[in-house]
């Protein structure tokens, strides 16, 4: 599987990746969050929208699953936790990528931007989760 415009998109997660997207409150994360997707809309030139559904002290969600790309709205929704793997894993379906490749890209780029981070994870059937 070929990514688009591959070393690109690695400098921009090298990017996003300086600005520990781990890091701060759920406002100044969602705005990292929302810098790399500017910035992806403009190398593929997209308008693709972002939207969360982050939650609250009260309601506490333990991963990022329910999260989508909803092609009629052209809007990737993020729901749970914010997370870097889900975010690129949809922003790929924007691109056509087919749900098979959309994991295997995410993963790939993750892992080689990412690579402490990745190696906190297990991959269980192409999702990766923290042990």
């Amino acid at each position: 599987m070929e990514i688009p415009k591959r070393n690109e998109v690695i400098v921009l997660l090298q990017e996003f990746k300086a600005t520990n997207p781990w890091q701060g409150k759920i406002i100044e994360r969602k705005e990292k969050f929302i810098f790399l997707h500017k910035k992806l809309n403009e190398l593929f030139g997209k308008n693709v929208k972002l939207d969360f559904d982050i939650p609250t002290r009260f309601r506490r969600w333990t991963n990022s699953g329910n999260s989508e790309w909803d092609r009629v709205e052209n809007k990737i929704i993020l729901r749970g936790r914010l997370s870097v793997v889900t975010y690129i894993h949809e922003y790929f379906h924007a691109l056509d990528f087919n749900q098979t490749d959309a994991q295997k890209g995410a993963t790939e780029l993750f892992k080689e931007v990412f690579p402490e981070k990745y190696e906190k994870l297990l991959n269980r059937m192409g999702m990766l989760i923290k042990e």
